[in-house]
């Protein structure tokens, strides 16, 4: 099963804490086109400090609820 989240980075962050426990061993896909954000995510690292937060916030969030995100 695949769901496209829709929406600002915000309201996708808050929708993976929220729902994740429904979304336990799917893969969620997400569609951006800002091509840095893609390559961050794909890296799973930044030196922007701000962006490598939100970057381990959803890492826990998908660990802890136990589905993947794709981008």
């Amino acid at each position: 099963m695949k769901y496209h989240a829709k929406g600002t980075a915000a309201d996708r962050r808050g929708s993976y804490s929220v729902w994740g426990d429904e979304w336990r061993n799917l893969t969620m896909k997400a569609r951006c086109d800002n091509m840095a954000v893609v390559a961050t995510i794909k890296a799973s690292t930044c030196k922007e400090r701000k962006a490598m937060h939100l970057m381990r916030c959803l890492a826990f969030i998908e660990a802890t609820r136990g589905f993947t995100m794709n981008i």
